[in-house]
């Protein structure tokens, strides 16, 4: 798995298993059945383990660009319906076109992207609904759920993550509970996004060494958050579009290059000699053995 989504001479840290390896064994279930991940777990021929793996990435890249087009269909109902406005501090939506192996990741963008819970749901031609819901800090969505109870079929989860199924006729009802719910119990306020700041640098301080430094903590998670630091006017040197379907951001602030995965819609609104401050986390990238600083952008204010 490794010769498919590492590059020679990059250095393996607990983020590759997370974020590379992880999602193309998670995508065979995701896309169909988790037989082939399982067998390449299993497996001890290395040419069929290469076999395995690569097809394994090519059901990831079509997960990915899934993933990418469902959101940004669910993103456009979610504006066109209000319910990316204070009015309405939830998003319910339902499409039967949509997949079910990739509604929890199209959840979980919206959310990032609007500060509120959602739930998706899909299906519902020839049986029930079935939906994933992610939610914010403060608000349990299993609670939520929970008060409507009596509609689902079944569901379960906890305060940050749940999943559903409801029979089609009675979607209405419970996108009008669930509303009503979110209504009562969140503030604009709440629909603000809130980061932690560790502290506030200077692009000179961010040295390969001292990033080091703070990547000694890992592996970091829900329990042991990365380090989040803060710069100050920064100028925005370089501008551009990445990966598949020009998902992200690909920013260079001074000279340091500073990706911001997932908004590559914002590349008109930060635009060359923007000036910036950026809240990110810090990483050491690893190239042919050459070893350089990037920031991994959380968010941006622009002056």
């Amino acid at each position: 798995m490794l010769s498919v989504c590492v590059k020679q001479g990059e250095s393996i840290e607990s983020e590759t298993v997370g974020f590379r390896i992880g999602p193309r064994l998670n995508a065979a279930g995701r896309m169909g059945h988790a037989q082939e991940a399982l067998d390449l777990l299993l497996c001890d021929d290395p040419g069929e383990a290469a076999a395995i793996a690569k097809r394994l990435s090519n059901v990831n890249q079509q997960r990915q660009s899934l993933a990418a087009e469902l959101t940004k269909q669910a993103d456009e109902m979610a504006h066109i319906e209000g319910m990316t406005s204070d009015n309405k501090r939830m998003v319910v939506l339902r499409d039967e076109s949509w997949h079910p192996g990739v509604i929890g990741i199209v959840c979980s963008r919206l959310v990032e992207r609007h500060q509120r819970p959602v739930v998706l749901l899909c299906g519902g031609v020839k049986g029930p609904l079935k939906g994933s819901a992610r939610s914010i800090e403060g608000y349990s969505i299993h609670e939520a759920i929970k008060s409507c109870g009596d509609r689902f079929v079944s569901f379960g989860g906890h305060a940050m993550a749940a999943g559903m199924t409801l029979q089609t006729e009675s979607f209405d009802d419970v996108q009008e509970a669930l509303l009503a719910h979110a209504h009562e119990r969140l503030k604009p306020e709440d629909l603000v996004r809130r980061l932690r700041i560790d502290c506030e640098v200077q692009l000179d301080d961010l040295t390969t060494q001292s990033v080091k430094s703070l990547q000694a903590m890992q592996p970091t998670g829900r329990d042991n958050e990365a380090a989040c630091l803060m710069i100050r006017s920064g100028v925005i040197t370089k501008s551009k579009v990445m990966g598949r379907d020009s998902a992200h951001l690909d920013l260079t602030i001074g000279s340091i290059r500073a990706p911001w995965f997932q908004h590559g819609h914002f590349v008109d609104t930060l635009p060359k000699g923007a000036v910036v401050d950026i809240v990110f986390e810090p990483k050491v990238d690893s190239w042919r053995g050459v070893e350089r600083v990037q920031l991994h952008i959380k968010d941006v204010r622009r002056h």
